[in-house]
């Protein structure tokens, strides 16, 4: 299995990785998500901390620590959704409870009011907020919806034990994948917002949706075996090799060709991006904001092909 996927951007990660590695740890523990020891080596072993060092790798210090505790509570909160049985009622209680109360602080955080509680989320939100516009705080609490619902929804369907079309599967994978929250990070961890006119517009939606496919396809092959173990479906080269009805090495061979594919795709919009920007009549400062955004984007499509091999949340226990 090739380890790059063809992908060309470099490896970049931030000086600071340690100190936030350090500083998440303290943070999960005061808000109870790290009990104990043991828990604690565990979290380590998920390289969170190096993921979002590798996805935000020009953040340091409270910028970095903030980006690594959103990406290790939204982590925490997908391995929970992924064990959710909905067969079980009071399971699907609690689940949509927690679901309510994150709703509950988006909705005060984007009003201004005072935070509901003192949740993780809380804390969160009033940290991530700061220094950003109304118009980023809208797309970055959009894009959360989007994941908790789809995650649901996930959710839902595990239980049939069917395997989805193509087509659905990369319809659910790309809200599933949670991009929609993690590429607007790349502003708060930066400091800057990319241009509101930029969003919405076709050409850079087929841009968002060549990268969400792409990370998407990535983490699906580096996650193949774990999902297989927990008998989830919800998996690229399990949904090929099921809609081909081809052996498993021919369903890689295949999500190989796709995750080419939606590379290449990528590759293509984004060089053809500064057309969009003169239609859009951005003056340089605009111009560059959009490129860095656009940058941001290829740390993260980097950092999921570096991350799936280095953390345990793709290795099967016991294996």
């Amino acid at each position: 299995m090739p380890e790059d996927f063809g992908i060309p951007f470099p490896h970049r990660c931030s000086p600071d990785l340690p100190a936030a590695r350090t500083h998440t740890i303290r943070w999960l523990r005061s808000h109870g998500l790290l009990r104990d020891e043991l828990a604690e080596k565990r979290f380590t072993a998920m390289a969170l901390a190096e993921v979002s060092a590798y996805a935000y790798p020009d953040a340091t210090g409270a910028e970095l620590d903030v980006v690594t505790d959103a990406v290790s509570w939204i982590a925490i909160c997908d391995d929970l959704l992924d064990e959710l049985d909905v067969r079980d009622p009071e399971a699907l209680h609690r689940a949509w409870a927690f679901q309510q109360q994150c709703f509950a602080s988006l909705d005060a955080w984007l009003a201004g009011r005072p935070a509901p509680g003192a949740t993780p989320l809380d804390d969160l939100l009033s940290r991530l907020g700061t220094g950003m516009t109304q118009t980023w705080r809208d797309r970055f609490a959009d894009g959360l919806r989007r994941w908790f619902w789809s995650s649901v929804d996930a959710a839902f369907l595990r239980p049939a034990n069917a395997v989805l079309s193509l087509h659905t599967y990369r319809v659910l994978c790309r809200e599933t994948n949670g991009n929609r929250f993690f590429f607007p990070l790349t502003e708060r961890a930066g400091g800057f917002e990319a241009p509101a006119a930029l969003f919405g517009h076709p050409h850079f939606e087929a841009v968002h949706a060549a990268a969400d496919e792409l990370v998407a396809f990535v983490q699906a092959v580096h996650s193949m075996d774990v999902e297989e173990a927990r008998g989830d479906h919800h998996n690229l080269v399990l949904v090929l090799e099921h809609q081909l009805r081809c052996s498993r090495a021919e369903a890689t061979t295949a999500a190989l060709a796709e995750i080419t594919a939606a590379k290449d795709r990528f590759l293509h919009l984004t060089a053809s991006l500064p057309q969009v920007y003169d239609q859009l009549d951005f003056t340089p400062a605009p111009r560059a904001a959009a490129e860095r955004y656009v940058d941001g984007m290829r740390d993260i499509i980097a950092a999921a092909r570096d991350y799936g091999t280095e953390s345990s949340r793709y290795q099967v226990v016991g294996r």
